[in-house]
């Protein structure tokens, strides 16, 4: 009798192992398409949490300006924080071929938010870029002011060559 449930159980035990393997099999197809997929735009979220926070950065800075040379401390530091961005910008420049439009036209749900957000600190940009003119003048802040300048025509000239390249 004994002999017997032992053969019965051997013989479920067998169609349970191969049972179990393919469960086995399955969770872990599952787990790697999960650890395995990035939820879309993930990228440029990340990037544009950089680039608000270097907005607010920056915004807070020229708060407390209170001469040239804190100013020109201010836009050096916005410039630096802005060209730690650079090599980000050309990959998702190369990614999103159409991410100047995606952003400012066309731009998918999920990453609403991150514009509106982008909008908002662009805007208190202004504000900001308005308090360090009485310094504008001063030899450090100019000097300062060329090199966000030059930044901002290189990023520029990404942005010209990307659309050349879309045009081909």
């Amino acid at each position: 009798m004994i002999e017997l449930t032992l053969k019965r159980v051997s013989a479920a035990d067998k169609g349970g192992n191969m049972k179990k393997l393919l469960m086995i099999i399955v969770v872990l197809f599952i787990s790697m398409a999960v650890l395995n997929a990035v939820p879309e735009y993930e990228d440029v979220k990340s990037y544009l949490d950089k680039q608000v926070k270097l907005f607010e950065d920056f915004g807070k800075e020229c708060e407390g300006v209170k001469d040239a040379k804190s100013a020109a401390a201010a836009l050096n530091g916005f410039t630096e924080g802005f060209k730690v961005l650079v090599p980000e910008i050309k990959v998702l420049s190369a990614k999103y071929k159409n991410m100047k439009e995606m952003m400012k036209e066309n731009t998918p749900p999920e990453l609403a938010p991150y514009a509106k957000k982008l909008e908002e600190v662009s805007k208190s940009m202004g504000t900001s870029m308005m308090k360090l003119m009485q310094y504008a003048q001063d030899p450090e802040v100019m000097k300062a002011q060329q090199g966000l300048q030059a930044l901002m025509m290189e990023i520029s000239k990404m942005s010209q060559d990307q659309g050349k390249e879309e045009k081909k």
